[in-house]
């Protein structure tokens, strides 16, 4: 078991550990009471955490004090460029003895999974998202990409495992750096248009028709009235291309429907359409349905509640997945109000415009409420692929966009993290984008 010693035990490093050994690895671990010294030789490995090096430890971490404190600094860390290894670090500190790290591990783990920075004035897009632009990793090329928090840990059990060969009993403790959670890929659907022509509220398909006459002239009647006959001919109704694939490839998909009102940013049928109903029941037979909140319900709770409630009634079911419509992710109020509503898993942690791992990380972890200085029930989800990030905002042609894929995926597989991709039905309207979507799919396995 891997012990850890320090000067204060308080939620942050609780919460820190919790985080580390058992979501981003399934290493045993305990924090001792402060003062504690007695470890178990060849069965026990000490750490200590603090200023000073316990003299018992078979590895120090150098505490820079971000998690002894509470509230929240306003200066933000720069990140040190360390050219051996070939990446960025968080809290460098000086190493105390050969046996001590170079950094503070476990602040900027908390740096990190607590999103601290986001807590903190920037200046954000349009839509008030957090932009990669915005972090203090903007000017290093590795970030998003790779996921950095893992990179660190890696680094970590590597000198650990070094320090514990060198031990007489070292044969009857693991290698650290096997225990990871195994790779797991899971695609995921946004539904903001399930269909394109047909099960549109009346305003808007009368809108969407006389738009399509100036546009198209008079063809464009004639074809919506064909897809008005036989709508499981709409372009945007991909369902069972996808669910074939899944099963294909053994797959559990996750699909995130609206239940909200329609708006400038919400396109999605109404919650009482009856074949949308049937569909969302279908989709949660063969997979796990979760809910996509409105645009405006990231301002507004009881919105939230609401749309919930009403997924809940579609379904027969307690409703605990979400991904926020247009990753609206604000902190502390989104995931606050999710909690609230009962969820408990959210997908919603990427960036729009660039594919990556926003907290550094591939592995799913509860969210910390930095304000209030608590773990929560809230797991977060990384989002490292979205696929308007890919055609929209980065304009990428099919083969980069493969590379970066895989390249993604590896880093996931690596880590032993999980993948979970989002790509909108509507975007596998045309053959050759179904083509390609299957190709990427015998990449997982």
């Amino acid at each position: 078991m891997l012990l850890i010693s320090a000067p204060q035990t308080g939620p942050r490093l609780r919460y820190v550990l919790e985080a580390l050994f058992s979501h981003l690895t399934k290493i045993p671990c305990r924090l001792l009471p402060e003062g504690a010294k007695a470890i178990r030789p060849g069965t026990d490995v000490l750490i200590s955490y603090g200023r000073e090096a316990h003299a018992e430890a078979t590895l120090h971490i150098p505490a820079e004090g971000l998690l002894f404190e509470t509230g929240i600094r306003k200066e933000r860390p720069r990140p040190v460029l360390v050219k051996s290894m070939e990446w960025p670090l968080l809290f460098p500190m000086q190493a105390q003895n050969p046996h001590s790290l170079s950094f503070d591990l476990f602040a900027a783990a908390f740096y990190m999974l607590s999103r601290y920075e986001e807590y903190l004035p920037f200046e954000g897009d349009a839509h008030g998202r957090f932009r990669r632009q915005d972090s203090i990793f903007a000017d290093t090329d590795i970030y998003p990409r790779k996921p950095l928090l893992d990179l660190w840990l890696e680094h970590f059990l590597q000198r650990l495992q070094e320090e514990v060969q060198k031990q007489a009993l070292a044969s009857a403790l693991p290698d650290f750096r096997q225990v990871r959670p195994a790779f797991r890929f899971r695609p995921s659907y946004d539904l903001d248009l399930p269909w394109m022509f047909v099960h549109k509220r009346p305003l808007q398909a009368l809108g969407g028709a006389l738009r399509d006459l100036l546009r198209q002239g008079p063809k464009s009647l004639l074809r919506r009235y064909r897809i008005w006959r036989k709508p499981e001919k709409d372009p945007a109704f991909t369902f069972p291309f996808l669910e074939e694939l899944h099963e294909k490839y053994g797959l559990q998909a996750l699909y995130f429907a609206p239940t909200g009102p329609y708006g400038r940013y919400d396109k999605a049928p109404s919650h009482r359409q009856p074949a949308y109903r049937r569909l969302l029941r279908k989709l949660d037979r063969r997979g796990e349905v979760g809910l996509h909140p409105s645009y405006h319900s990231s301002e507004k709770p009881g919105l939230l509640q609401r749309e919930k409630k009403r997924l809940e009634k579609i379904l027969d079911r307690p409703v605990t997945a979400s991904r926020q419509h247009f990753l609206r992710f604000r902190f502390p109020q989104t995931p606050r109000a999710l909690a609230a509503a009962g969820i408990t898993r959210d997908y919603s942690l990427g960036f729009a415009e660039a594919p990556g791992f926003r907290s550094g990380t591939c592995h799913a972890y509860p969210w910390y409420d930095l304000e209030k200085e608590e773990t929560t029930e809230l797991l977060l989800h990384p989002l490292p692929l979205m696929d308007v990030s890919l055609f929209q905002y980065l304009k990428l042609p099919p083969e980069k966009i493969a590379t970066l894929i895989n390249s993604l995926m590896e880093e996931a597989r690596k880590y032993g993290g999980s993948f979970v991709s989002l790509w909108h039905n509507n975007t596998l309207s045309g053959i050759e984008m179904r083509e390609f979507y299957e190709a990427l799919f015998r990449s997982p396995s």
